[in-house]
């Protein structure tokens, strides 16, 4: 009994310390080999605050600001979408479903709050994860799709995210593409969604695809700073799909200018990647 009060005494009590906790558990999934079983202690412990924290206000009800409500309320909602990673990440697929299938009956917003940015969660994960996780973030955002009137403008934007991101993880490119398209449509000066889209169209790898990439690189090149590491990298695309479309004058064109203009090419790793690809290119006749 002293054990289990020791161990009770150990759990997080207040908003701060189990905000720590979370960190902690977000850190241990974000490793280059994520520590599932560590995780799944830290949320173990946000979960047994929660439920302390529930026993308290109903027996001995506080008031606290609307602040706070809403930290706790996000709190817990980036803890489920950890848990969810966790079950993933240790094979644990069925408890992971089940999880995901309680949110049904919540409120759209809080589900889309779990269900965004959740295969990102898995960047570092083995391959069968990222696409067994996938699987269950796409069936649940089709599922949320179906619930589109119950949320505002904005958080539809938020959803067709998560839809394209469930996509791209489980190898649906072409979907993953036409979602991302309808979104850059509306705000066509986004950096990130043009590059995502680029990266997308790149790695479709048609003629299509890659003449189309060609045109969103140089779109992303222009609104970068010239000369800094992002332009560079939106450069050097544009250079890579010119040589994939095998426009080799116009490639070997590219990628002579930029030398000369500038020598540095943003950095040790894209000058040696823009010097592999003037080695690919076939000689001048």
């Amino acid at each position: 009994r002293r054990a289990s009060v020791q161990a009770d005494e150990q759990r997080p009590r207040g908003i701060e310390q189990t905000e720590v906790c979370l960190r902690f558990a977000r850190i241990c999934l974000n490793r280059a080999r994520p520590d599932y079983r560590r995780g799944a202690k830290l949320l173990d412990l946000i979960e047994t605050s929660r439920l302390r924290r529930e026993r308290e206000q109903q027996s001995e009800p506080t008031v606290e600001t609307a602040d706070v409500k809403t930290r706790w309320k996000l709190l817990y909602q980036a803890a489920t979408q950890l848990r969810i990673v966790t079950l993933a990440g240790g094979g644990r697929f069925r408890e992971a479903k089940s999880l995901i299938e309680t949110l049904a009956d919540s409120d759209a917003r809080d589900v889309l709050g779990i269900l965004d940015g959740l295969s990102e969660l898995t960047a570092n994960a083995d391959e069968k994860t990222r696409h067994r996780l996938g699987e269950l973030q796409l069936s649940a955002a089709r599922e949320l799709d179906r619930r589109r009137a119950e949320l505002k403008p904005p958080e539809q934007q938020r959803l067709d995210h998560c839809l394209g991101q469930a996509y791209v993880a489980t190898g649906r490119s072409n979907q993953a593409i036409k979602v991302y398209e309808s979104l850059l449509s509306q705000a066509p000066k986004d950096r990130r969604l043009l590059k995502t889209v680029a990266e997308l169209l790149t790695s479709c790898g048609t003629p299509e695809c890659l003449q189309n990439a060609k045109t969103q690189w140089r779109r992303l090149e222009s609104l970068e700073r010239t000369g800094e590491p992002a332009w560079m990298n939106a450069r050097y695309q544009v250079a890579w799909c010119s040589f994939a479309l095998e426009q080799f004058d116009e490639c070997r064109k590219l990628l002579a200018v930029t030398r000369l203009v500038y020598p540095a090419l943003g950095g040790d790793e894209l000058r040696g990647r823009f010097a592999e690809l003037e080695k690919k290119l076939p000689a001048v006749r």
